[in-house]
């Protein structure tokens, strides 16, 4: 059974994030506010307790995953297990430290493999409505049919679910921002975006320069 047959249809959507008891506090708790069912990993599981009694305090629930993003395959088992329990992830913010360079990898996948179980589920339904009208059992299923029967979730770009990689500055370096783009285009199942954080780019004379303000959101490879 796949991950979409699991979901029920008007399920909330599924948000992961990672490293949440910290700068993204008070994210976790607009999500949940927001009524979004919301997983959040970290490594200290006192605050991940206390975050979870605060969203309780107004009524909602969230989703403790303890865990050291630094070691992929515990990494991996946990938000496969999350996504067994509350559906596949649409939307995923991660701020991940860069000694750990195995961790948005392992978190794509997991993002893609369960997005490709959605998809899976659209061309057997497509299939399954084909032979009630009659269709031959050879015949193959319409991809803009397929497109059309799977609803796109809130949080999906194109069917794609999101996912945001928050970065400092130390991460704006080239050699750093070209592993970034790596990661993306491995995962092309993914809607990868980076959010950098602190830094305003100007170009003058064709030198990027870094300066005080908010964050800016971009495609991997169009900053």
């Amino acid at each position: 059974m796949t991950l979409a047959q699991q979901r029920p249809p008007h399920a909330p959507p599924h948000t992961l994030v990672v490293g949440g008891t910290g700068m993204l506090r008070d994210l976790c708790l607009a999500l949940a506010m927001r009524g979004q069912v919301v997983s959040v990993i970290a490594q200290d599981a006192a605050r991940l307790d206390a975050l979870r009694v605060e969203a309780e305090r107004h009524g909602k629930v969230i989703h403790p995953l303890p865990v050291d993003y630094g070691h992929a395959v515990q990494l991996s088992n946990r938000i496969r297990s999350a996504q067994a329990l509350h559906g596949p992830i649409t939307l995923a913010v991660c701020w991940v430290h860069g000694d750990s360079p195995q961790a948005l990898p392992t978190i794509a996948e997991e993002l893609k493999r369960a997005a490709s179980g959605i998809g899976h589920r659209a061309s057997e339904e497509t299939s399954e409505r084909g032979e009630e009208e009659g269709v031959g059992a050879h015949t193959h299923p319409d991809p803009e049919g397929a497109a059309q029967t799977t609803k796109k979730k809130r949080g999906e770009v194109d069917g794609r679910p999101r996912l945001f990689h928050l970065i400092g500055s130390m991460s704006t370096r080239p050699e750093a921002r070209a592993a970034i783009e790596k990661y993306a285009a491995s995962v092309p199942e993914v809607a990868w975006r980076r959010v950098l954080l602190g830094f305003k780019f100007m170009k003058a004379a064709g030198v990027e320069h870094g300066g005080t303000g908010g964050g800016s959101a971009s495609p991997l490879g169009k900053a």
